[in-house]
């Protein structure tokens, strides 16, 4: 018994012991104890390799043909769901009356930077594992990515200049840097037309809202300028 009687190394054995005594059924511990030491890490390796791949299998199973498109498309949605929230407040307020909730709008707000950050870190990462000349070029030829990262860079103010000790310091300016998000929002909803290709009905159904939201917003505007 070459394998039981042979000292083994403490972190093979730490890292294959249970892998290997849940693969393999008792009838063949026989077989294995007369295989060398690289014999029986070649074969749980192995083992390990299989398992490797079925839970990659399973996991592309449940999130499709391709895992990281969905992802992608995944957060992007939820940006689109929470910029839509907080272009809704300020209409919901006038036409509801309930001053309330303008006090969601700038959590709101925040979750759109935080979902369109993981968004594009998903781009970066799975899509090109930080091939900052690859992106470059990426960012270059398809007008999708460039109004996409365009729009994720006029949030990057709008993020840091939330709190209240920037609205105090910023005044009437800080009304108008925020007014941004206004397009921000026309360029998220180009960036999700131009990004499918053959099916528009979502990114139609969205860019339907923002227009809407806009045009409430528009209103507003209008009326307290009279």
């Amino acid at each position: 018994m070459k394998f039981m009687d042979k000292t083994i190394n403490r972190t093979f054995y730490a890292d294959y012991c249970y892998e290997f005594i849940w693969k393999m059924n008792i009838e063949k511990l026989e077989t294995l104890n007369m295989m060398s030491e690289k014999d029986v890490k070649t074969h749980l390796r192995n083992i390990l390799a299989n398992e490797n791949k079925t839970q990659i299998d399973i996991l592309q199973n449940n999130l499709g043909a391709n895992p990281i498109e969905f992802i992608e498309r995944h957060f992007g949605k939820w940006t689109l769901i929470f910029l839509c929230l907080t272009l809704s407040m300020t209409p919901l307020r006038n036409i509801t009356t309930i001053s309330q909730w303008i006090l969601y709008r700038r959590m709101l707000g925040l979750f759109v930077f935080f979902y369109a950050s993981i968004h594009l870190l998903c781009y970066i990462w799975l899509d090109y594992h930080f091939a900052w000349i690859d992106i470059k070029n990426d960012i270059i030829k398809h007008r999708y990515v460039l109004v996409g990262f365009l729009a994720w860079l006029l949030l990057l103010p709008l993020a840091f200049t939330s709190s209240d000790r920037m609205m105090r310091r910023l005044k009437v300016n800080w009304k108008r840097l925020h007014r941004l998000i206004y397009l921000i929002a026309i360029l998220g909803v180009l960036h999700f037309v131009w990004l499918v290709k053959k099916d528009l009905t979502e990114p139609l159904i969205y860019a339907v809202i923002v227009s809407l939201l806009l045009i409430l917003r528009l209103n507003i505007f209008k009326r307290k300028k009279n």
